[in-house]
């Protein structure tokens, strides 16, 4: 005996295309990213983002705090956000790293604990307005005095003939790492320092 298939209703047929169509859609969706990417990457290069790991400039090789500042104790086992202040009255460019740096700090929330700030003056005595100024708004806030070398090799550092303005991340071991630009965005700090303190195993 022969077999016979079966008639389908419409409504079946209607039914097994649908089946169909989804299958075909799934693909599609699974397979369209992968044919795009390798578009873009062998016929379209320039459409690709340009990778970057850090929004700061990068200090290469990194240099010892030593460098700087004898005091390297004061950078052991934290995170440390660097702010020169080269004058005795840190003008505005200055005041506002200060401020942009402490705001950064709040920011990390739960991480706030492992990074600290640090001011190092260029002058050991300081316009009296500006040490009034640290003393109400800056109370947990390290500094310390650096020679007139240290100021240079800071400058040298960040190629600029003024240090205010700038903040610099050293290392629990005492490492300057890598610098923000005056002006540059708090969120750009927040975003490298928390991408260091999630990789570290240190501080």
């Amino acid at each position: 005996m022969t077999d016979i298939e079966p008639q389908l209703s419409e409504a079946e047929l209607a039914k097994r295309r649908r089946s169909r169509l989804s299958f075909v859609v799934l693909v599609a969706i699974a397979v369209m990213p992968l044919l795009a990417a390798y578009g873009m990457y062998f016929f379209f290069p320039d459409w690709a983002p340009a990778t970057r790991s850090n929004l700061g400039t990068l200090i290469e090789p990194p240099v010892q705090v030593g460098e700087v500042t004898d005091d390297i104790a004061i950078f052991e086992g934290y995170w440390t956000l660097v702010v020169p202040a080269a004058s005795s009255r840190c003008d505005d460019p200055c005041r506002d790293a200060l401020y942009v740096a402490r705001q950064v700090n709040v920011a990390l929330g739960k991480d706030s604990s492992r990074v600290q700030r640090v001011m190092l003056q260029g002058e050991a005595q300081l316009d009296e307005d500006f040490t009034a100024l640290l003393a109400t708004e800056y109370p947990r806030m390290n500094r310390r005095v650096i020679s007139l070398e240290a100021v240079n090799r800071l400058r040298e550092l960040v190629s600029a003939g003024s240090l205010d303005g700038h903040v610099f991340v050293a290392d629990p071991n005492g490492n300057l790492m890598l610098y923000f630009a005056p002006g540059q965005e708090g969120g750009d700090m927040i975003d490298d320092l928390k991408h260091l303190l999630r990789l570290s195993n240190i501080g």
